[in-house]
């Protein structure tokens, strides 16, 4: 629905019942003597020598009270009438009519303060008192005047004679101030014509100043109140106080100045023609803390040069329009709704009539300014609404801004565009329309991803809209033209196609769009920030017409695989140029082979734009790579590759983590292997024993494209807890061992470059067990086994990419057997050949790893037997000097074939990655042992292992042994 606005617009105008001021009309009309308060010893208006007649003033008199420091008289429980009334002539003068006492002026005007430098006041007081005035009261003529009118009292004022029953406050009384208090419940004040607060002249001098009160249950009946004729007026409602008249108005002249405030539950005015907060001068008018202001229609600032201001603030607080509300209808409004203030009307409009200016601020929780039909910000002026902090303007017909040439209208939510950003508001309305003026919607506001802003009107026209701060979310079908600038913050795509294809758009650096998975189509597209997709893959972003990187940044999500890969794409039916960073993120894709590749980016027109990633992009075992054209046809679109080359020459190019993953699996099978020799050293009895191994490792996955080395250190340590014999000279020892060991690796691509580091942390628990068929000299034979938990933390880190923690755990176990055979016997020494067989068997496999991006990962080293085959040479000799000490020495060399049956492999999607040249090592170990005495044996070894494919492992053991 659209708000249709009825042109042309009426014409303000003011006017009154009651403005002329017939200065012949004092001081009397039908008057027939003149009669002055003669005090003579008592206050009783009713006796006869308090007055200068010698008799009580009657319908025909003209009373002047006249007061020369005397007291002035009382009307106590009695009725008196006179013809007419001046108080402060050549004195001041005063009037008091309490306990139901009555006066009635039937004649001419009555003058409260009648002469320059004199007071007069009158005061009204009690329930059932009465002053009824048939004519005009000057209020401070050319003295000061006051009026009070207090416990239930009533003043009337109710002639149907035209232009009399008016109250003219400050008539001729420059730099004077005068006072009209009613307050009270019961007390009133009625007038069939109305209250001209600060008269000054007809408007002709600006410095008098009238204050009117209205409180405590106090009312004024009246046509209509005027604050502010011509000099300063300041009214006050509170405290439960009421104004009901037909007109309302503050400061119609040049130079004049009015104040209104309503404030407190059950405070009121209640309007039932217009209000006009400065016609010509400067008005003010305060709504607050549950005060209520009611018309039919309202006008803040509605002739030429004039300035207005309105607040209505608090809880409670209301000003209620039944017909139209114009704020800076032909001069300068503000109007101000805050801490949950509220404002109703039928149509708004912000800024309507040539060369106005308008600011409307709608800001705080439960700030509310409701439009039953449309709101217009700016039809012939410029004007601005701004809603923040969670307040609410609502046009249910609609919002039109900058209805007509040459006109500026901003709609800001949250704050201005050189303001800092503050928290948004809410519009509620069906539909925005620029107009043919300069219409801009501003976006400064402080929501993020997570407090989920939505802006909802559709929004059509000729306007621009930019962002500045925060994260707004559109959910309408949009189809502005104009420019759509995002400086900061975020624009987000609440439904499909709620970016305008008709808009040209600008990412500045420090701006964001969001597509959040829905597709959506833009006019121009100018990139120095980051556009994303946000969604499941297979959006599709289109530019209508021409595309330009300016060092921004494209997000896609891709299911990665091979060429029929999901995948978010960006469209261009013009020109692309410039550079731009893409990312890639990768949704649940396990990587494949691609031959063309996967298109993200189409482009149909000249295709000079520069397009690179920005991010690795992986997935399953596969690197992929940007390239612009297909194979064989250079059509300019972007297409992500498995391989580096445009040719995919070599083949598709694994990423580094395989190899990372391959290294710790690897390394987690036989961190914690041994052999009878890394343990044993010499000791005939129970014994505690320390190892530590140190290793470096090179290997290459089946591919050849990866290499990787690493590194690992060992601690293990154990001892017998438990021997006995079988036979004579035999002997089983049985014990518990435990370990701690760390790898750290690293493998780099051949190809991209690329490389990725892994790390484990593990930890071993074992029982092993020895049998020595000669105890003493361990000739003949021997078996040794043993059985391990071990337990991992493993951790993958990619290049570009963010840590990969998984677990590795398994059993592991041996069994070894040997012939320790003597073959050589010399003075100070003996030489041995040993045969040996062990078969070690390695349990241990990862849980399931699921990475970051989507890959899922599995690394097995589960049921492989290493068979190891060897033989070794050892002598076993002691010096001249140390023997009979219990000290022999050993120096051996060892050379074995390891055989595996199943080589550790790390599965990443559905590629399976292999360690090659394992399957078959060759093993050549040097070492010595030391028994220094007979508790404390020490032992060292270096050992090279090669294999096939540039394996190789050169490890080096330290052990320590003590027997008790």
């Amino acid at each position: 629905m659209k708000f249709k606005i009825r042109q042309p617009l009426p014409k303000i105008t003011i006017s009154y019942s009651a403005l002329t001021l017939w200065l012949c009309m004092f001081p009397s009309i039908g008057a027939t003597a003149t009669i002055d308060w003669n005090y003579n010893g008592s206050t009783d208006w009713g006796s006869a020598v308090n007055w200068n007649a010698g008799r009580i003033p009657g319908s025909f008199d003209f009373v002047r009270i006249n007061q020369s420091g005397s007291q002035g008289p009382v009307i106590s429980g009695t009725s008196f009438t006179i013809n007419n009334l001046s108080l402060g002539d050549s004195a001041n003068g005063s009037l008091i009519i309490h306990n139901g006492g009555e006066l009635i002026t039937t004649g001419g005007v009555t003058t409260i303060g009648n002469s320059q430098g004199q007071n007069g006041s009158v005061t009204v007081s009690g329930r059932g008192s009465v002053w009824n005035v048939n004519n005009g009261v000057f209020l401070g003529n050319e003295g000061n005047g006051s009026l009070t009118i207090e416990n239930g009292a009533t003043v009337n004022m109710l002639s149907a004679v035209p232009k009399s029953s008016t109250i003219f406050m400050g008539a001729n009384n420059p730099g004077g101030t005068d006072y009209l208090t009613i307050t009270g419940t019961g007390s009133s004040l009625n007038l069939t014509q109305w209250l001209l607060l600060a008269y000054g002249g007809n408007a002709s001098f600006h410095d008098t100043t009238s204050i009117v009160e209205v409180s405590d249950g106090a009312i004024i009946n009246a046509d209509g109140i005027d604050v502010g004729y011509g000099g300063h007026g300041i009214l006050t409602v509170n405290s439960g106080g009421t104004i009901v008249t037909q007109h309302g108005l503050i400061s119609p002249y040049v130079g004049s100045k009015g104040e209104v405030t309503i404030s407190g539950q059950g405070s009121r005015w209640s309007i039932a023609e217009e209000l006009n907060v400065a016609f010509s001068g400067n008005g003010s008018l305060t709504v607050s803390d549950g005060g209520k202001l009611e018309d039919k229609t309202g006008f803040i600032a509605s002739g030429s040069g004039s300035t207005a201001n309105v607040t209505v603030t608090g809880l409670g607080s209301h000003w209620d329009n039944s017909g139209e509300l114009y704020i800076g209808a032909a001069g300068n409004g503000t109007l101000t709704i805050n801490n949950g203030g509220y404002v109703s009307s039928y149509n708004g409009f912000i800024a309507a009539y040539t060369g106005s200016t308008a600011d409307v601020t709608v800001t705080g929780s439960g700030s509310r300014w409701e439009n039953t039909n449309g709101l217009v910000i700016s039809y012939q002026g410029d004007g601005v609404l701004t809603i923040a902090e969670g307040a609410t303007v609502s046009a249910l017909a609609g919002v039109n801004i900058a209805v007509l040439d040459d006109t500026n209208g901003t709609l800001n939510i949250g704050a201005a565009a050189n303001q800092s950003a503050s928290a948004p508001g809410t519009l509620v309305a069906p539909e925005i329309t620029f107009g043919s003026g300069n219409g801009n919607i501003v976006f400064n506001h402080t929501a993020g991803s997570d407090e989920h802003y939505i802006f909802s009107p559709m929004v059509t026209g000729n306007g621009s809209i930019d962002f500045i701060s925060g994260v707004t979310t559109f959910t309408a079908p949009n189809t502005y033209s104009g420019l759509t600038t995002i400086d900061g913050g975020s624009l987000k795509a609440g439904n499909d196609n709620t970016f305008s294809p008709n808009s040209q758009y600008t990412v500045n650096t420090n701006g964001s769009m969001d597509l959040a998975g829905f597709n959506q189509e833009v006019g121009e597209l100018v990139n120095a920030g980051s556009i994303a997709f946000n969604g499941m893959p297979g959006s599709s972003f289109s530019v209508t017409n021409n595309y330009t990187g300016k060092h921004g940044i494209l997000v896609l999500n891709t299911e990665l695989g091979d060429d029929t890969s999901s995948t978010d794409k960006l469209i261009v039916n013009g020109d692309t140029s410039g550079q731009t960073d893409v990312i890639i993120n990768n949704v649940g894709g396990q990587g494949a082979e691609t031959i063309n590749g996967i298109d993200i980016i189409e482009v149909k027109g000249q295709s000079d734009g520069t397009f690179t990633l920005k991010n690795r992009v992986v997935a399953g075992a596969y690197e992929y790579f940007l390239h612009k054209n297909s194979l064989g046809t250079e059509d300019g679109d972007w297409y992500l590759r498995s391989s580096l080359s445009d040719g995919n020459k070599e083949g598709s190019t694994l990423r580094p983590e395989s190899g990372s993953y391959l290294a710790n699996i690897t390394e987690a099978s036989s961190l914690f292997n041994l052999r009878l020799a890394d343990r044993e050293g010499r000791a005939e009895n129970s014994s505690m024993w320390l190892r530590q191994v140190g290793t470096h490792t090179r290997f290459r996955d089946n591919s050849g494209q990866l290499k990787t080395q690493s590194n690992k250190y060992v601690i293990q340590g154990g001892g017998e807890l438990f021997d006995t014999r079988l036979a004579e000279n035999d002997r089983l020892g049985v014990g518990v061992m435990f370990g701690y060991g760390h790898i750290s690796s690293h493998t780099g691509s051949t190809l991209s470059g690329q490389s990725s580091k892994g790390d484990l942390n593990g930890y071993s628990a074992g029982v092993y067990g020895t049998w020595y068929q000669n105890a003493k000299n361990h000739d003949g034979v021997y078996i040794d086994s043993w059985l391990q938990y071990n337990w991992f933390n493993a951790n993958v880190n990619g290049n570009q990419l963010s840590t990969e923690s998984y677990n590795i755990n398994g059993f592991n176990a041996a069994i070894e057997s040997g012939y320790r055979l003597p073959v050589y016997q010399g003075q100070n020494g003996q030489v041995f050949i040993t045969p040996q067989a062990q078969a070690t068997w390695s349990g241990q496999s990862s849980n399931n790893h699921i990475e970051l991006n989507g890959t899922r990962v599995k690394a097995d080293a589960k049921d492989n037997i290493q068979t190891r085959l060897g033989i070794k040479l050892s002598r076993d000799g002691v010096s001249e000097r140390d023997k009979g000490q219990d000290k022999l020495f050993t120096v051996y060399t060892e050379a074995n074939w390891l055989y595996n049956s199943k080589q550790a492999s790390a599965q990443l999607g559905e590629l399976h990655i292999y360690q090659d040249g394992t399957r078959n090592i060759g093993e050549l170990k040097l070492g010595m042992e030391g028994k220094l005495n007979r508790h404390l044996n020490i032992w060292t070894n270096v050992t090279q292992q090669l294999g096939d494919a540039g394996y190789s492992n050169t490890g080096v053991v330290l052990g320590v042994k003590y027997a008790f």
